[in-house]
């Protein structure tokens, strides 16, 4: 089988031991600033080099992580992804960076915190507090207990410093458990009968000798919890549909709510009808016709249609909005040609292109907001 490497090394079969040294060579080479030895170097050091090398290496990645999370500050002030063609910083570092959620998640946290505590880069940098520890801290670290609590948390474990972080919540009632969705493993196939290796041999038809399994359709468990509205509203929607859908599941419940929730927003929203009405012209006011928006909304997928110089679409399909390219306060239409579907965030930054950051700061009554 061939295997493809990515960009170097192109070899036949599974990769040899030197093909993976240099893969992890090449991955590993900057974190030494030209003192790499590579991992052929590295087995010929003996113990005690090796240690100290190591410690080298992690006080350097330690440096780099805080250098990171720095710059990472600073790109979160300025919302340069927007200008990325990204609708949030987190979506830049998981999207663009490649990034899993949990590395997106925390170093967002630490830059965020940063502004406000700059101790936290201290301890980042010579390692007393790890970015977990920040991030449990993150509900209650201020500027004025910051030194305070990062020195405490420099003693405690992980876990500790999570019952410390609880035991000084601000908020009144403890956190509800998180939403979560997650696949559910397919059941493991049956063990099947040993094959009587004496018994005679009978010919397979062509069906049989080609058989296609059909993949079951993945399956997943979603936990929340909820709260007396919640169960009220259920038990009527339960009422409600009982002649339509009698005993029905509660993913069969759920899904049919969604779909009318989804019809109502397509119909009030994007003016989705069966039998549209006839074209009329432009309004004069705020208000877009059902045909300009129905048109809009068609035209752009139901997607930010912000574009980066690079070419890169934004990729946010929530909180979008209709906006003026011409705005309308300077005289622009409510046309299709002079509309436009973005989200929120990228409203935002055409406004404050437009009109300046002093002007729609007064205008909101907040600054800069760094997108979720």
């Amino acid at each position: 089988m061939a295997a493809v490497g990515r960009g170097r090394d192109v070899v036949v079969g599974p990769p040899s031991v030197a093909v993976w040294k240099r893969r992890l060579a090449g991955r590993l080479g900057g974190l030494g600033r030209g003192r790499f030895l590579g991992v052929e170097g590295s087995m010929t050091l003996d113990d005690q080099s090796l240690v100290s090398r190591l410690t080298e290496l992690l006080a350097r990645e330690r440096e780099l992580r805080a250098d990171f999370i720095a710059h990472l500050a600073e790109f979160d002030r300025r919302r340069l992804y927007l200008v990325a063609g990204f609708p949030s910083l987190f979506a830049w570092l998981t999207d663009g960076m490649r990034m899993s959620n949990a590395s997106a998640f925390r170093r967002v946290t630490a830059a965020r915190l940063v502004t406000s505590v700059p101790a936290v880069l201290a301890v980042l940098r010579d390692g007393r507090v790890s970015l977990n520890k920040v991030c449990a801290l993150r509900d209650v670290l201020t500027g004025d207990n910051g030194d305070e609590l990062l020195a405490r948390a420099a003693a405690m474990s992980e876990r500790e410093v999570e019952e410390l972080a609880a035991s000084m919540s601000r908020k009144p009632e403890p956190r509800p458990p998180r939403d979560s969705i997650r696949i559910i493993p397919p059941p493991a196939p049956l063990p099947s009968a040993e094959p009587d290796l004496f018994a005679p041999r009978a010919l397979a038809s062509a069906a049989e000798a080609v058989r296609v399994e059909t993949a079951q359709p993945v399956r997943r468990l979603i936990t929340m919890s909820v709260g007396p509205e919640f169960v009220r509203l259920l038990d009527e929607v339960r009422a409600a549909l009982s002649h339509s859908h009698p005993c029905a599941s509660l993913e069969e419940l759920f899904a049919e709510c969604m779909k009318l929730a989804l019809a109502h927003k397509a119909r009030t929203v994007r003016a989705e009808v069966a039998r549209p009405r006839a074209q009329r012209s432009a309004s004069d006011g705020r208000y877009v016709p059902a045909e300009i928006r129905r048109a809009v909304w068609t035209r752009d997928g139901a997607r930010c249609s912000f574009v980066a110089d690079d070419g890169r679409r934004c990729s946010a399909t929530r909180r979008l909005q209709l906006h003026h390219r011409v705005p309308f306060a300077r005289g622009g239409p409510a046309t299709a040609e002079n509309l436009t579907v973005v989200c929120a965030q990228h409203n935002d930054l055409a406004a404050r292109q437009d009109y300046g950051d002093a002007h729609m700061d007064a205008f909101t009554g907040a600054g800069l907001s760094p997108a979720p």
